[in-house]
């Protein structure tokens, strides 16, 4: 069973971007590795730039300290990734 997603939402606006570093990145309807991935087979690649929504405290993203970014992604699709696979570029 999923927890509920306790969220951090970033105070900026327009909303930070980030650049994902990783080679593939599943997103994920929640904040951690037990939440399915957003849709069938979507993920992102390196150098893909996404705004960061929010944060959350979640599973699976030890090397990070669990924290997980909810991102939006260019064709408007949200979910979350684990911080340590991306790169904030304008805090």
């Amino acid at each position: 069973p999923t927890q509920p997603i306790t969220r951090t939402p970033s105070p900026q606006r327009p909303y930070p971007s980030a650049v994902v570093e990783g080679s593939s990145l599943n997103v994920r309807t929640g904040a951690g590795v037990n939440y399915p991935p957003e849709a069938q087979g979507f993920t992102l690649k390196a150098g893909d730039v996404v705004e960061v929504l929010s944060t959350a405290e979640g599973s699976g993203c030890e090397m990070a300290n669990n924290t997980w970014f909810e991102i939006r992604t260019p064709d408007g699709t949200e979910g979350w990734v684990c911080s340590y696979y991306v790169n904030i570029t304008n805090p």
